[in-house]
């Protein structure tokens, strides 16, 4: 299922495409037990709506961070994404760059920011 397009850049999805991704998350919840970390990634091809959905949606997972549900360049957007919902909010490997990452963890538009290391599978944990 392809979500909808209602602006050039951004995907809304519907609710049919949200009860998919928490299906899918909640799939993975019951194989691994409440004790093992699971994250998701949105890869930042959502809207604020679609965002905050998601992360409402994903809440009763418990999960380790919801990254990227929308594009890394729209700060306050992830703060209204925090705001709403308990799910700690990833921002990615944008946070990386020096013009936003400072004052976005000062100010917690972030709960959780996520950089990308040299080695595989290394990330790093900054809370906010």
């Amino acid at each position: 299922m392809i979500p909808n397009r209602y602006d050039q850049y951004n995907w809304t999805a519907n609710q049919a495409e949200i009860d998919r991704m928490y299906n899918q998350m909640a799939a993975a919840r019951e194989q691994v037990g409440p004790d093992v970390d699971i994250c998701a990634d949105m890869h930042g091809r959502y809207d604020l709506p679609t965002g905050k959905k998601v992360a409402q949606r994903l809440e009763p997972l418990n999960l380790m961070w919801l990254e990227e549900p929308i594009p890394a360049e729209n700060p306050e957007a992830y703060k209204l994404i925090n705001e709403s919902s308990s799910a700690p909010i990833c921002a990615g490997k944008i946070i990386t760059w020096p013009m936003i990452s400072g004052s976005c963890l000062r100010s917690g538009r972030w709960t959780w920011s996520c950089r990308t290391c040299r080695s595989a599978g290394d990330s790093e944990r900054a809370s906010a």
